[in-house]
């Protein structure tokens, strides 16, 4: 789910990243010990897809399951309030920028404080589907608020190995293709 397209002619607005699972769980992709991967934080709010909205080309963000739920509307707000200038100059239509909305009323398991932001988690290539790590996507569009935190691990065994963070819900680990 998240898919955001237009119905009256099917052309794909917006993408968010694929399902994942948690290590071990049914579903899960199989990634070897030895694999490189790509780990960023988890971070514990819920996942904003930022599309255009088609009748008023105001910038707007959605939720998986909906265009109107308390998340999907106040990361809209902040959005508008916080960022308009950064969306009037970024990501193209070929991308998908996808955050995690967090504020206090939206606490799941861990504690924020008073943070009330867009944390950018990075992107989806809306053709191909394939993620983009945050930073590039920071760097390329000069995204002015947070980024989520991402690791440097040599391989999956490393990721698996680390020692759990205070405050942290987890790690997201995806597998680097070659080629």
């Amino acid at each position: 789910g998240g898919l955001i397209y237009n119905t009256y002619n099917v052309e794909l607005f917006a993408r968010p990243f694929a399902k994942f699972f948690n290590y071990c769980q049914p579903g899960a992709a199989f990634i070897g010990l030895d694999e490189v991967v790509c780990v960023m934080d988890k971070i514990d709010g819920s996942l904003g897809i930022l599309y255009t909205e088609p009748n008023t080309g105001q910038p707007a963000i959605a939720t998986r399951g909906s265009f109107t739920s308390d998340q999907a509307v106040h990361a809209t707000s902040l959005l508008r309030e916080r960022y308009l200038d950064w969306f009037l100059q970024a990501p193209g239509q070929d991308t998908t920028a996808l955050f995690e909305i967090v504020y206090p009323e939206n606490r799941i398991v861990l504690d924020y404080g008073s943070l009330d932001d867009l944390i950018l988690l990075g992107g989806v290539d809306v053709e191909s589907g394939w993620p983009i790590a945050p930073r590039p996507i920071r760097d390329a569009t000069d995204w002015p608020g947070p980024v989520a935190e991402t690791f440097n691990f040599d391989n999956f065994a490393a990721a698996l190995a680390a020692p759990p963070r205070p405050n942290a819900e987890g790690f997201v680990v995806r597998h680097v293709h070659s080629g």
